[in-house]
């Protein structure tokens, strides 16, 4: 089993990650608006907690004038579907690339509000977004002569799992027995994650020690992280475990969707290093790498969680 010397931070998660806001790009005005030409003014686009989108702006035309509207979502898989919850009335398009193009007709000069259900609420269906920096929503009305401008949006906040507690004692001179409760999202409607991901640290009384632990007597629910085995950082040994459940969610109301609660796992490590009492980090992050972000990003909201492992017992006799 290989091993990679890094920091502590970068074997754990890497960069801090924020769940991005929402740019709207809309067309506005032109410094002479062309005669019988419509535009749209004043566009805001909110998340609504907690799979909501609701995009709104003015319409600006002659009295009793029509025109068609179309609003684009060009960030690819973004949401696993769309539809229009309230508001005007439309059609919606998926391309077959994961992008989406809403379709208004019929659209006059005043305010112009949708509002979007984002993914079904189901564990296969569930809206898992908010990709890159920003989100780009691209509304046009015709007929038209105007230019695009963009609008920011606020984000919504990062979810949150159960208050973590968690525990470690030997279970025999080198074999050391790690587990932790709460690991399940909050039941309140949040946004939707992909795999729970625990990281344990634990240092080893021989630096730069090349041997990592053996896992044995897993949790149910729980894997072996399969892109990150084990990172050696100098000091010790990160090990990685995600759950076998690729995504959860609390908004399906089934309690098992939202994770399996409950982590344990025995490390046991050979008499080349042995591990050092004391106190050590677990860090608890999401994994959504099968929705395409990188292996760093995470959309859980931090706990700082701490065990204390005592005093090695005494080695067998003889």
């Amino acid at each position: 089993m290989g091993s990679t010397v890094l920091s502590r931070r970068a074997a754990v998660r890497g960069a801090v990650w924020s769940i991005p806001a929402v740019t709207v790009a809309t067309t506005a005005p032109a410094f002479a608006q062309a005669s019988g030409s419509m535009a749209l003014t004043s566009p805001v686009a909110t998340y609504g907690a907690p799979d909501t989108l609701t995009f709104s702006a003015n319409v600006e035309g002659a009295p009793a004038q029509a025109g068609v509207l179309t609003l684009r979502i060009d960030e690819r898989h973004l949401f696993g579907s769309v539809s229009i919850a309230s508001g005007a009335p439309g059609t919606v398009t998926q391309s077959p690339d994961g992008s989406f193009t809403l379709t208004y007709p019929g659209v006059t000069p005043g305010p112009f509000t949708t509002t979007l259900d984002l993914g079904e609420d189901t564990l296969e269906g569930l809206f898992r977004g908010y990709r890159g920096d920003e989100t780009t929503l691209v509304a046009a009305i015709t007929p038209s002569a105007s230019e695009p401008v963009g609008a920011l949006t606020n984000h919504l906040g990062q979810a949150e799992i159960d208050p973590v507690g968690a525990t470690a004692a030997w279970t025999s001179y080198t074999a050391v027995r790690v587990e932790a409760t709460g690991l399940r999202l909050t039941a309140q409607p949040q946004p939707s994650v992909g795999r729970l991901r625990l990281a344990v640290t634990v240092p080893t009384a021989v630096y730069n020690n090349p041997n990592p632990p053996v896992v044995s007597d897993l949790a149910p629910g729980w894997m072996v992280d399969p892109l990150n085995v084990v990172r050696h950082w100098g000091g010790g040994w990160t090990l990685r475990f995600v759950t076998t459940q690729e995504a959860h969610t609390s908004l399906t109301g089934v309690a098992s969707h939202r994770g399996p609660g409950a982590f344990g796992v025995t490390l046991t490590h050979d008499s080349t290093g042995f591990f050092e009492s004391g106190r050590f980090p677990i860090d608890v992050t999401s994994d959504e790498t099968a929705f395409g972000w990188g292996e760093d990003a995470s959309k859980l909201v931090d706990q700082a969680i701490r065990v204390d492992l005592g005093p090695r017992p005494a080695p067998p006799e003889g």
